[in-house]
């Protein structure tokens, strides 16, 4: 009986402490009032991969290739698309003012950004999708960026499609029936 009557308080006071109000973490400016360097950084970053997007979706060439460092590697979906800056900007700006080429609308539905301890590196991944491209395959965009003299740039960027597993197994089999 006093076993019983153990087990009773015990499960009494697990339910009790669960279901006290928990306050959610609050970040460091906002237990501060002051931004750190890596929360500063992060705005930077989001305003610079909301600007290449838009330059994207504006067909910008231009606007595009300022956002990209000279000495960079920036690779597209398919295994030969390496490229220097300028390559890639000349690519870019000759796919982007082919008159066929409709709309380029989409929002970014995930975005991941982890700045390094000093606030001047950041490696981005964003995921979407195109409808025009591919409506049922989102697109995985992994990009490295460095503030240099004040001015954050992109070092490095890949494009990719990135399949579920479910679509992956049917690709392969549809690859496989050639």
């Amino acid at each position: 009986m006093k076993k019983s009557f153990s087990i009773i308080v015990l499960i009494l006071l697990a339910s009790i402490s669960g279901c006290e109000k928990k306050e959610p973490l609050k970040t460091v400016t906002e237990t501060t009032g002051k931004a750190t360097p890596e929360d500063m950084a992060k705005k930077e970053v989001i305003a610079l991969m909301d600007t290449f997007h838009n330059a994207l979706k504006n067909k910008k060439g231009d606007d595009f290739k300022n956002l990209l460092d000279s000495n960079g590697l920036y690779c597209g979906t398919d295994p030969t698309e390496i490229y220097n800056r300028d390559t890639y900007a000349e690519n870019m700006a000759e796919a982007l003012n082919d008159p066929t080429l409709g709309t380029i609308a989409y929002t970014v539905d995930t975005r991941e950004i982890r700045i390094d301890g000093s606030g001047t590196t950041a490696t981005i991944m964003e995921q979407y999708k195109i409808d025009l491209f591919s409506p049922e395959i989102p697109w995985r965009l992994v990009s490295h960026a460095v503030k240099k003299d004040g001015t954050w740039i992109i070092d490095f960027l890949s494009f990719t499609l990135v399949p579920t597993n479910a679509q992956q197994e049917k690709m392969n089999k549809v690859i496989l029936a050639k």
